[in-house]
């Protein structure tokens, strides 16, 4: 777990970095996006991976949810409409990463 929190810390803080520096010059907002899109992957599949090795915890359903969630918003008619869930999706995920017991997975 601990190697899985380095690597969404990493991410995290790439993309926050590229995005601050994309206020600086616009070249870095492309790779701020590619950031983005890397970071939701890793995510995503994290997410996943331990939905299917504990599928009756709370917290693992919750984010599941809130992914189909995600999902799901970018089928409807408002063509904005995915813009609202990646950000707190990625904080719930950053928050369950952090409470996770290793011992207790």
């Amino acid at each position: 777990m601990r190697t899985t929190r380095n690597i969404n810390y990493f991410l995290m803080g790439v993309g926050i970095l590229l995005s601050l520096l994309g206020l600086i010059s616009n070249g870095f907002w492309l790779i701020a996006a590619v950031f983005a899109f890397f970071l939701g992957i890793f995510q995503g599949i994290t997410g996943l991976f331990l939905f299917m090795y504990k599928p009756f915890s709370t917290r693992f359903q919750l984010y599941i949810g809130g992914l189909l969630l995600f999902l799901g918003s970018c089928y409807l008619p408002w063509e904005k409409s995915w813009m609202f869930l990646p950000i707190p999706l990625s904080l719930y995920f950053t928050f369950m990463l952090y409470t996770i017991n290793p011992e207790k997975l």
